[in-house]
């Protein structure tokens, strides 16, 4: 899965990076889409791991906001987080979260980095809305951040 990275957004010291290969894949549910993750950081690790959770699951996951996905391991060498949540894009507009490129329509899915112990809350009783609610979302960036429960 090839990636687009771009240093200093959302903040000076941030990268966002994109997917761009996803979207010609069709997933599970009907949908086309390409992923994005924000990290305060400047380990490419994270950008990596998305690209990785992409390939690895774009046949058995659909990538809609809630759903949670084990990394298997620690993300970075920095960070005890192994897994991800999936969210609407917190630095994108809602109107640049969907994207027409020839006749499809390509929407765009942030992957937010999170603890085993936030994914096991997600899980069960929790809600995205109340997980995000927890936090600033510029937090959530921070690979060094104390698990939110």
């Amino acid at each position: 899965m090839d990636l687009v990275i771009y240093r200093g957004f959302p903040s000076a010291h941030a990268f966002t990076a994109f997917t761009i290969e996803l979207s010609r894949f069709h997933l599970p549910g009907g949908s086309y889409l390409e992923l994005t993750i924000s990290m305060q950081d400047t380990d490419d690790i994270w950008a990596l791991a998305m690209a990785t959770v992409a390939n690895r699951i774009k046949d058995q996951c659909s990538f809609h906001c809630g759903d949670t996905i084990d990394f298997g391991c620690h993300i970075s060498s920095g960070s005890s987080m192994s897994a991800f949540v999936v969210s609407h894009p917190a630095h994108v507009s809602e109107e640049q979260r969907t994207i027409a490129i020839g006749d499809r329509s390509v929407e765009l899915m942030e992957l937010v980095p999170i603890y085993q112990e936030e994914r096991a809350w997600l899980r069960g009783d929790g809600t995205l809305q109340g997980f995000l609610g927890k936090s600033p979302r510029e937090s959530l960036m921070n690979p060094r951040r104390s698990p939110l429960l």
